[in-house]
């Protein structure tokens, strides 16, 4: 039968650079799942970020934190929402970050997660080991870039390698080239951080994502 698969090429790793912008006003909100927000003036969001909703009235299962989908210039969709009632009034809608995109990535690996397992055996279980699954763990994720040493989010100074420096913590958003635009959310810290130079080849770096908490898996 024919594949389904999908090419990976198109794959983006971008990187929130930590400052709130301008909140924008929320005119109304479905009671549908998942959400759409209207604002006033144009929210300026081009396709998926994260946001944070408050002070809405009525349906509020629209505030909290969200992956938002731009729908139209003033409409956005807050992926994995449910509708709690009808909108009466109020509320803003504040991109968290800036998202910018890791230029010149070959290749992120592994994306998911693993469980801590619990041994559970008992003196009874005829011998056999038995263990149970705790927290979720998210994946040391190694990122194999074309490395540019001068470039915004390779350098020093705002880049992945500025991040490892001074060990902070960050935004992150992975997004896949399939029709629903699946987005996983995540914070992470840039663990380590090494560059290849051979004397015939392309320059090339290898730095390390330490996710920290909850992976939040979300699509249109």
């Amino acid at each position: 039968m024919p594949t389904a698969a999908i090419a990976a090429y198109g794959s983006q790793l971008r990187l929130g650079d930590g400052i709130p912008l301008a909140a924008v006003t929320v005119i109304a909100a479905t009671n549908t799942a998942p959400i759409v927000l209207t604002t006033s003036p144009a929210h300026g969001i081009v396709d998926v970020t994260r946001v944070t909703v408050a002070g809405v009235a009525g349906n509020l299962g629209a505030n909290g934190s969200w992956v938002a989908e731009r729908v139209t210039a003033t409409t956005l969709k807050l992926r994995g929402s449910v509708g709690t009632g009808v909108y009466t009034t109020g509320g803003t809608v504040t991109p968290t970050n800036t998202f910018t995109t890791i230029a010149e990535m070959r290749d992120l690996n592994p994306i998911g997660f693993t469980f801590r397992m619990e041994d559970v055996s008992a003196h009874d279980g005829n011998g056999w080991s038995s263990s149970i699954p705790t927290e979720k763990v998210g994946p040391n994720m190694r990122l194999d870039i074309n490395y540019v040493p001068s470039i915004a989010t390779h350098n020093a100074t705002t880049g992945l390698l500025y991040l490892a420096m001074n060990r902070l913590r960050r935004d992150w958003l992975i997004v896949f080239p399939d029709v629903g635009r699946t987005t996983i959310f995540l914070n992470a810290w840039v663990s380590d951080h090494g560059a290849q130079t051979p004397v015939s080849g392309v320059l090339r770096a290898t730095p390390t994502l330490t996710v920290d908490g909850a992976m939040t898996y979300t699509i249109a």
